[in-house]
């Protein structure tokens, strides 16, 4: 997600399959990511461990194979990256229509750019779309595949998601599509999936993450931790961040996202508040409640600065 001068003066806000995928992860996450491209807060560090280094370098290595297996099959035309303007990337979508009409057999990198994804956010901001398709398969008389690589070994609802973004925008440019699309997995076995089944779900986070970005241009503070209405993940590094800042009850070893909502619900947000709690949890029976309670109030003695690590016998 990034911002753009838009020929008419104005800005875009281009979003692409990812933010879609981040906005279905996590709500929070994902309005404080909008928040920092509307400029009213600063990023927080999210730090690639060396699992998520080498899954890139897998994924890269997976897709570069992949690439090397269909040039040897036919005709292959692979679009290169457009710069971040309007004008290189109408110019990278014209030549992955120029493939397509071609009907070459395999395109790489298609690129999609919709500079009119929807109604505007804001007075001046208007709404864009991004998107770069691995591999469209040309499947005769002039239609297309959406094929994707993962380095998964099964589908992901997110992954589906992409899938159906890129259909519906070979559609919107009177490309015929494929009525089933694929994924090639990292065990290069392709997992085929109907895009009926697909595309409502597409449609309805799609929308759902528009109401979001609306929401986000039109306010005048950033999204507050905890807010109504959004769903948080627990795990992401804007959540990570807010979780320690208000030393959430979320840092609770063990717990739940269910039951930290329904602690909240009962008043209880930090770990001090989980600690003092003496009654009920509507929703929690007692002795799950009754262990979580022990072990923050364990961590809360760690905390303290407790010079060994602090235990509890329980039987």
């Amino acid at each position: 997600m990034y911002l753009l001068d838009a020929p008419d003066g104005g800005r875009l806000l281009v979003t692409s399959a990812s933010d879609l995928n981040l906005a279905a992860e996590c709500e929070f996450g994902f309005a404080r990511t909008a928040d920092v491209r509307f400029g009213r807060i600063e990023a927080v560090d999210d730090v690639l461990d060396a699992m998520g280094e080498r899954t890139i370098v897998m994924g890269n290595a997976h897709e570069a194979r992949l690439i090397e297996h269909y040039r040897g099959q036919g005709s292959l035309v692979e679009i290169e990256r457009a710069g971040r303007n309007v004008e290189s990337l109408l110019a990278a979508q014209a030549a992955t229509l120029e493939a397509l009409h071609a009907r070459t057999d395999m395109v790489v990198q298609a690129t999609f750019f919709d500079p009119a994804h929807g109604p505007d956010l804001a007075p001046g901001v208007g709404l864009a779309f991004i998107g770069y398709a691995d591999f469209l398969e040309h499947r005769g008389d002039g239609v297309y595949r959406v094929l994707d690589s993962k380095l998964a070994r099964r589908a992901k609802v997110t992954a589906l998601m992409q899938l159906a973004a890129y259909a519906e925008q070979l559609e919107r440019l009177g490309v015929p599509v494929d009525p089933e699309t694929g994924l090639i997995l990292g065990d290069d076995s392709l997992s085929i999936h109907r895009l009926d089944d697909i595309s409502p779900v597409h449609r309805r986070q799609r929308d759902r993450m528009h109401a979001l970005l609306r929401d986000r241009a039109t306010a005048t503070e950033a999204v507050a931790w905890r807010a109504s209405g959004l769903a948080h993940c627990g795990k992401c590094a804007w959540c990570a961040d807010a979780i320690a800042r208000h030393d959430d009850v979320w840092q609770t070893y063990g717990l739940r996202g269910s039951q930290w909502q329904k602690l909240a619900e009962a008043g209880i947000t930090t770990m001090s508040d989980l600690v003092g709690h003496s009654g009920a949890v509507a929703g929690i029976p007692q002795r799950t409640l009754d262990a979580l309670r022990a072990q923050a109030a364990l961590q809360v003695r760690a905390a303290a600065g407790d010079p060994a690590p602090p235990v509890e016998l329980v039987d």
